[in-house]
């Protein structure tokens, strides 16, 4: 699988001392009805452009499912004079560790000249994460769902914009299906029927994620009914706050969102450490990510906490799966030098000779530094029986590797 299918929740990230953000969501209105913030979609992630005091830009991923905006690099926050509160502890996307960061207030920041706002925002001591690695692009933060709270927000993912809107402005889409979701900490959760493994089906409560760049993820030991499939991958899952997430990697028979069906869904599992998932007060069974979501025009009406779902062009399309077994990372000062990370035991990548820490120049001919890291990925979700010849470097020796590609669950 690429580092993409692994990559849980970008940052799952909770304050553990109930530290509240300053909510900028009007301020950045203005005396406007409603907004438009374009972004780029890339790897499956919502990237959106700020500047951080009005001079420093950044790209931030759009996260509804983290409460409060993080900053990676304490140097971009140290730059603009900003002085720091207190010391926090921030519960890591494994739910098994915590880290230090530190909580800044009312930081000045616009969004893509689209208005000026201040927030309250948490900082990271030192940047363990290095996300830019695992998704071939520069990332410097997390923006969290407290810039819109308490206005109307729609992702639109075929044509990349975010628009805001004041509630009382708002009309409900055409054509539109309407469900309730709850608010806990800024963050909102729907149900969703989900049959798992041997069992019936139960509806379990899920995490709206758009900054998860997977489908879905279930967590094992929530909910009776979430059973491990028959077949599974055991490994790590990716990188989060507090290092390596292990769980497995199976196929779900469905999840039901209303009236639209998912089946023989792609999807990660992961036990839970129960003492750290008490005492942050979680009420959920696991997270609904942009794989799932791109394929929706998204209302989330926070006044009313009302989603609202409209299939785009993208609904039907065809769940793209990793048949290479690599997980790749992205090096270099243009991000454009590829290596693998690690290999599946037994997939083609492994069975072909490939090892981590080797790094690929050619993919059929074509030189790899040219294009992005999807693109690279894109590769390796061919059709299955596709024939891959890959140039290598290993060791300072160049070398070249032939693998078939297949479905790996």
């Amino acid at each position: 699988m690429t580092v993409r299918k692994f990559i849980t929740a970008i940052i799952l990230f909770l304050s553990l001392t109930g530290a509240k953000a300053q909510i900028p969501a009007i301020e950045l209105m203005a005396d406007r009805d409603a907004i438009k913030i374009p972004f780029t979609y890339y790897y499956n992630f919502i990237i959106v452009d700020v500047k951080l005091g009005g001079m420093l830009p950044m790209r931030l991923i759009l996260d509804t499912g983290a409460e409060n905006t993080l900053i990676f690099d304490k140097s971009y926050v140290d730059f603009i004079g900003t002085e720091y509160e207190r010391e926090i502890n921030i519960l890591g996307s494994d739910f098994s560790s915590e880290v230090t960061a530190l909580i800044a207030r009312r930081v000045p920041f616009s969004i893509h000249r689209i208005g000026h706002t201040h927030s309250d925002i948490f900082v990271l001591n030192e940047n363990l994460y290095h996300l830019e690695h695992f998704i071939g692009t520069e990332i410097n933060g997390i923006l969290g769902s407290n810039v819109f709270n308490g206005l109307v927000m729609t992702i639109d993912y075929d044509r990349e914009y975010i628009k805001i809107e004041r509630p009382d402005r708002f009309k409900a889409p055409k054509n539109a299906y309407a469900l309730p979701f709850e608010l806990q900490n800024g963050k909102p959760y729907i149900t969703a029927f989900s049959q798992c493994g041997y069992n019936e089906g139960d509806s379990l409560t899920y995490l709206v994620d758009s900054g998860a760049g997977i489908s879905t993820m279930l967590h094992t030991n929530t909910n009776p009914s979430i059973n491990l499939p028959e077949n599974i991958i055991s490994g790590n899952l990716g990188s989060g706050l507090g290092g390596f997430i292990t769980g497995f990697i199976g196929r779900m028979e469905l999840i039901r969102i209303g009236p639209y069906e998912f089946k023989n869904l792609l999807s990660t599992f992961q036990e839970l450490d129960t003492v750290l998932y008490q005492r942050a007060d979680i009420k959920r069974n696991g997270i609904i990510g942009n794989q799932i979501l791109s394929r929706f025009d998204i209302t989330l009406n926070y006044a009313t906490k009302t989603i609202y779902l409209v299939p785009n062009a993208s609904y039907n399309e065809e769940f793209q799966v990793d048949r290479s077994g690599i997980i790749l990372i992205a090096s270099g000062p243009n991000l454009n030098d590829y290596f693998i990370q690690d290999l599946l035991p037994n997939s083609p990548a492994a069975l072909a000779g490939l090892l981590a820490g080797d790094e690929i120049l050619t993919i059929n001919g074509i030189h790899v530094s040219l294009f992005s890291m999807g693109w690279l990925a894109r590769r390796f979700q061919g059709k299955v029986g596709k024939n891959i010849c890959l140039k290598i470097r290993r060791d300072g020796k160049k070398m070249r590797k032939e693998m078939t590609l297949r479905d790996l669950i």
